[in-house]
């Protein structure tokens, strides 16, 4: 068998290059892959799509309430504005003398007192 040029102009070897029906049967083998593709009902294709589509719908009116809520917490607390600085004064500390309880002098009144401490 003479050895086949490749479109550079150098010989082929006759291991590297494949049989003519060899060649056919791959390309025949791929067109019947996507000839047999699952067959779908073309209402249930509508039905899926359908659902897609609401199901986005959803999203986004629940993306839509909550900015709506965000934007509705904004209005209502604002950031307070500061406060004027308040003016500290020196006022003189009053003591209150602590009044002494006088002792009891009965024994029933340091008992209580016993009792209480």
């Amino acid at each position: 068998m003479p050895e086949s040029t490749s479109p550079e102009g150098q010989p082929i070897p006759e291991r590297e290059r494949a049989p003519r029906g060899e060649r056919k049967n791959s390309q025949s083998q791929t067109n019947r892959e996507t000839a047999q593709r699952p067959w779908k009902n073309p209402i249930a294709q509508q039905r899926e799509k359908e659902a897609r589509e609401l199901e986005e719908k959803k999203r986004a009116a629940l993306e839509r309430e909550k900015e709506r809520r965000r934007d509705n917490y904004f209005n209502k607390v604002k950031v307070g504005r500061p406060t004027k600085a308040t003016r500290l004064y020196e006022e003189p500390i009053e003591e209150i003398p602590v009044k002494q309880k006088a002792q009891p002098k009965t024994l029933w009144g340091k008992f209580i007192k016993w009792l209480n401490n």
